[in-house]
């Protein structure tokens, strides 16, 4: 019997079949050393047991109801990311990181600003120094060059 969780898992297998095939146009490279085509072949491998665990209908596979109540607190996040976006080439890494995470720590979930302060500077500047210094993968920068 096809039932609507079924339908979902053909689909999604479907979408994992086109990604793979889309990502076989590029070198999939090594573990140490990833190609382009890495990422998209092994995301689209998640998507297959994805798939197969929401076709087998196991309760593992079950998503918990959303209700209404948290729909406002999705719109927020939502917005939040494309203002991230939108923000991160112009305000550089540091700046956009730090106000998304100030804005969704202290008005989201709610947390005292202090702290919502302290952890969105740490992880800005952690993150940016990890990243950017570390790993050497450039970041944006702001106009005034942080």
């Amino acid at each position: 019997m096809l039932t609507r969780d079924r339908t979902a898992a053909l689909v999604l297998f479907a979408l994992a079949a086109g990604a793979y095939w889309a990502g076989l146009a590029y070198p999939s490279g090594t573990l140490a050393q990833p190609g382009p085509g890495f990422v998209p072949r092994l995301l689209a491998a998640l998507l297959v047991v994805a798939a197969i665990a929401l076709f087998m209908g196991g309760e593992a596979a079950r998503l918990p109801d959303i209700g209404f109540a948290d729909l406002s607190i999705m719109l927020v996040i939502v917005l939040l990311l494309g203002a991230a976006t939108l923000a991160l080439e112009r305000a550089g890494y540091r700046a956009t990181v730090f106000l998304f995470l100030l804005v969704f720590i202290a008005a989201v979930e709610r947390r005292p600003l202090w702290l919502a302060i302290l952890l969105s500077g740490g992880f800005a500047a952690g993150s940016f120094y990890v990243i950017n210094t570390l790993l050497r993968v450039p970041l944006p920068l702001s106009r005034w060059g942080w």
